[in-house]
């Protein structure tokens, strides 16, 4: 099965489960993960993807989050700058733990 498929199905599957923040991250990684966001390989195209992917909806803004800490997280997880062939449950996972409270 292909990511960007397995990730929709993985989604809408935890949808049916969790509360509305969650339901808020599930819905912006099915946009994230439509190919609108091209990638390269830099800190800075990484950091642009996960400040675009957690503002998606307008509900959250990068200054919710711990933006550096997410993209170094995600960067030693991924071995890379491409963040997009991360699970989507590890990289909400990654995001939750950067919340800013």
């Amino acid at each position: 099965m292909p990511a960007a498929s397995a990730r929709a199905q993985c989604c809408e599957q935890a949808a049916r489960g969790v509360g509305s923040a969650h339901r808020f991250m599930i819905e912006t990684i099915r946009f994230a993960t439509d190919g609108s966001f091209p990638m390269s390989d830099s800190l800075e195209s990484a950091t642009e993807y996960v400040i675009e992917v957690l503002e998606a909806k307008g509900t959250a803004t990068r200054d919710d989050f711990d933006v550096p800490g997410i993209v170094a997280e995600s960067h030693a997880i991924a071995n890379g700058w491409d963040f997009r062939a991360i699970e989507d449950a590890t990289f909400w996972g990654i995001v939750a733990r950067f919340l800013k409270l």
